[in-house]
């Protein structure tokens, strides 16, 4: 009885501790993504025909 018990135990915890290993994966996949986003709109804010023109003409 003790056996299943420990089982279950161990069990909960391999379990707790891939959703926590997923959770950071996923975390800093999505901070990689914003930062990958900011610099895409930057860089066509930069690169569009109208604001490219008012950057560069004086």
């Amino acid at each position: 009885m003790t056996e299943i018990e420990t089982f279950s135990v161990v069990i909960a915890a391999v379990t707790m501790i891939i959703a926590s290993s997923f959770y950071i994966l996923n975390i800093n996949n999505a901070c990689k993504t914003r930062q990958a986003q900011l610099f895409m709109q930057i860089h066509n804010h930069g690169t569009t025909g109208s604001s490219s023109r008012s950057l560069w003409s004086c």
